[in-house]
């Protein structure tokens, strides 16, 4: 029996082991109220009669879900093609801001998501022109632009030339931006006015303990092909457990819930508890460096507390 040949959650805690454990290595999206709160207003902003005059900058902790929405909401949105195959429209278009600030670099991933032919040997400034033809000759509504905080790094006169093709793009182009970053990157738009003042800005917060949070862990805990039922978030202290083991950001609660569920498959357990939080082989980002330094059993003069 393979995953691929089960069709529900509830026959796939039937299967063997072997299996149950395929599944929880599969990728999967967890859909929570968040994601599907800033998704209505990016899909707003699409839908908008000047998107341009719309745009938004989410910030958040990283691995807290930025990259996951804005990748889900671009597949909602594909680049379509015409009878040649060649791209002729695209609604959305998504691209990282590069590692270090470079408006040629961050054109040609442009047109690399358009599939848009280009020569490398083409100069920035016609690289850039050719970037905004092609927005505006797609019509494209919505520019996603993700990474957003490495627009410091790089030199000063790369950086300031990428700030300022991400002010004009937008109203160049027709198209509404919406920006993907960590905490640094609140930083960048708030030192300058006329980003301050393109950019509403929205906020990913850590999940604290809660009715979000219990939504969070109920919905990934019913996808678990564990035999017995779980009841996480009737009890505070564990959803407490899991909150901190996960440093509190989506992706690590997710990874703590999936490795807690191979834990109880391999142990025969088949429930979440605090056992099998406890025996799972887990530490927490905030004390991974002091449990390496530890387990080394090195002198340092690092001070290790609990963060």
């Amino acid at each position: 029996m393979t995953c691929n040949t089960i069709t529900s959650i509830d026959d796939l805690r039937l299967a063997d082991d072997a299996t149950r454990l395929a599944y929880l290595a599969e990728p999967d999206t967890i859909y929570h109220p968040r994601m599907m709160e800033i998704e209505d207003r990016l899909r707003a902003i699409l839908e908008a009669p000047e998107p341009h005059e719309h745009s938004i900058a989410v910030f958040g902790r990283s691995y807290n879900g930025k990259s996951t929405i804005s990748k889900h909401f671009a597949s909602l949105y594909p680049v379509q093609t015409g009878m040649m195959g060649d791209a002729d429209r695209a609604d959305v278009v998504r691209v990282s801001m590069p590692g270090e600030a470079s408006v040629r670099e961050f054109a040609i991933r442009i047109l690399r998501y358009v599939s848009e032919p280009f020569n490398l040997r083409w100069s920035t400034s016609h690289l850039t022109s050719m970037v905004y033809a092609v927005l505006r000759t797609m019509q494209t509504r919505l520019l996603l632009i993700d990474e957003f905080q490495d627009l410091a790094n790089g030199t000063h006169r790369n950086r300031e030339a990428l700030k300022n093709m991400v002010k004009s793009i937008g109203e160049d182009c027709g198209c509404g931006v919406a920006l993907f970053g960590t905490p640094p990157g609140v930083d960048i738009l708030n030192d300058d006015p006329q980003l301050q003042r393109r950019f509403e800005q929205v906020v990913l917060p850590p999940w604290k303990r809660g009715d979000e949070a219990n939504v969070l862990i109920h919905n990934l805990e019913v996808r678990l092909p564990l035999r017995k039922t779980s009841h996480v978030v009737a009890d505070p202290k564990l959803v407490e457990t899991i909150l901190e083991k996960g440093d509190h950001v989506i992706g690590h609660i997710r990874r703590v819930m999936l490795l807690a569920a191979r834990t109880a498959i391999q142990s025969g357990r088949e429930v979440i508890d605090a056992k099998t939080l406890e025996d799972m082989a887990w530490v927490p980002l905030s004390e991974r460096a002091c449990d390496v330094i530890d387990r080394l059993e090195v002198k340092t003069s690092r001070e290790c507390e609990p963060a």
